[in-house]
């Protein structure tokens, strides 16, 4: 994995998206941790629905599961 990090990390620091988008698999979960630590960002997983407001803003959905 960590070849694979450093160079979407590479990538990233390179190209400087806004947003970053990467599959729900054991892959991706791994990847997506490794990437928003070295780049001291913030990262929500799980999503299971993105919106962009008329600001331009990301707004993320997961689920919470709460009870007993």
């Amino acid at each position: 994995n960590e070849p694979f990090a450093k160079a979407l990390t590479d990538l990233v620091n390179t190209h400087k998206p806004e947003i970053l988008l990467l599959g729900a698999t054991t892959l991706g979960r791994d990847l997506a941790g490794s990437v928003a630590t070295t780049l001291q960002t913030g990262l929500t997983a799980d999503c299971t629905e993105l919106d962009v407001d008329s600001d331009g803003s990301l707004a993320a959905t997961r689920p919470t599961f709460g009870g007993s």
